[in-house]
């Protein structure tokens, strides 16, 4: 499970306030998008609908915070629908653990996400403990993962690509038996709608770890070595007192995701350029990672996501390295 040997660089950034100096400098935005959720098991579309996500900055210096509202726009007789608005200000909403979205708040299962720094704004939503339900300690307490009360588990995974493109990646997770439920990809552009970027292709396919270069357009063996960053929260035995992001540097792209090294990987292909690994089942008591791998149609590049828990169900890090070909 430890993947490619890496070398983990100066920490960049250190604690809650540099974080969400971090969050709120790249943070607005009317972003457009296209969300699509698939069945893991048939690969069947599930859902097709089109979001838009927006995001302001209000206020100055130290009093700055984000306004969030969001609208779906249904093609039925629930027309659109409005979700928000919601404000996550920093007294509130930073901890050391990450930002507190009011969606959620913080709960028993301690959601937050977290943003790295750079263009691509590298994002994931972190429950910081995934265990086994046990319900005859716990009746009725589900774990929650971004606000889906019901539905257990989840994980997303967001980045941007220029100023104006932008797209998550989310798995859900049942909160008995930890069995994959649902992926997610949201296709986002601020540029205007429909996206002058993204294509209309609704499809997934499963495919093998053996595909999994060929469906990127990559050769068998790839010698680009990448950089990025890995960023830790005070959730785990032994974490630093402080959120902070570490520097990734000379990482070989073969063999760097500890995704692909599990057992019971499922492995899929989406549109315009993504593929996603992920556990099928939640391996209780075994470290797993779930990640996915985006090679933009205008660029020489393939961006690697990931986030990994310990065994014992603690969130480990989450990292983000870009590859130039």
């Amino acid at each position: 499970m430890q993947g490619a040997k890496m070398s983990l660089g100066t920490r960049i950034m250190v604690g809650k306030n540099q974080h969400w100096e971090n969050f709120v400098d790249g943070a607005g935005g009317d972003f457009h998008g296209k969300f699509c959720r698939w069945d893991p098991k048939s690969c069947d579309l599930l859902i097709e609908t089109h979001l838009l996500r927006s995001y302001h900055v209000h206020g100055q210096g130290s009093d700055r915070f984000v306004h969030q509202n969001n609208k779906i726009f249904f093609d039925d007789e629930r027309g659109t629908v409005e979700r928000g608005p919601w404000d996550m200000i920093r007294d509130i909403s930073s901890t050391e653990c990450g930002i507190i979205h009011p969606r959620v708040g913080s709960g028993e299962s301690g959601t937050t996400f977290i943003v790295s720094s750079g263009a691509a704004r590298a994002t994931a939503w972190a429950v910081h403990n995934v265990v086994k339900p046990d319900f005859l300690l716990s009746p009725g307490v589900v774990p929650l993962g971004k606000g889906y009360a019901g539905q257990g588990f989840m994980i997303e995974m967001m980045m941007k690509h220029a100023s104006d493109v932008k797209l998550s990646v989310g798995y859900v997770y049942d909160d008995i038996e930890g069995d994959l439920q649902h992926v997610t990809f949201n296709r986002e552009d601020s540029s205007g709608w429909p996206s002058p970027f993204w294509g209309d292709d609704k499809s997934m396919l499963s495919i093998s770890a053996q595909d999994v270069n060929g469906a990127l357009g990559l050769k068998e063996f790839v010698s680009a070595t990448g950089c990025g960053h890995q960023i830790e929260i005070p959730v785990k035995s032994g974490s630093d007192a402080l959120l902070q992001e570490l520097k990734i540097v000379d990482i070989k792209f073969d063999g760097h995701l500890s995704s692909l090294e599990q057992t019971n990987t499922a492995i899929f292909k989406l549109p315009d350029g993504l593929i996603v690994l992920v556990p099928r089942s939640i391996p209780f008591g075994h470290a797993w990672s779930a990640a996915y791998l985006f090679r933009p149609s205008d660029a020489e590049i393939v961006h690697s996501l990931e986030t990994r828990y310990t065994a014992s169900g603690a969130f480990d890090c989450f990292r983000h390295v870009e590859f130039v070909l």
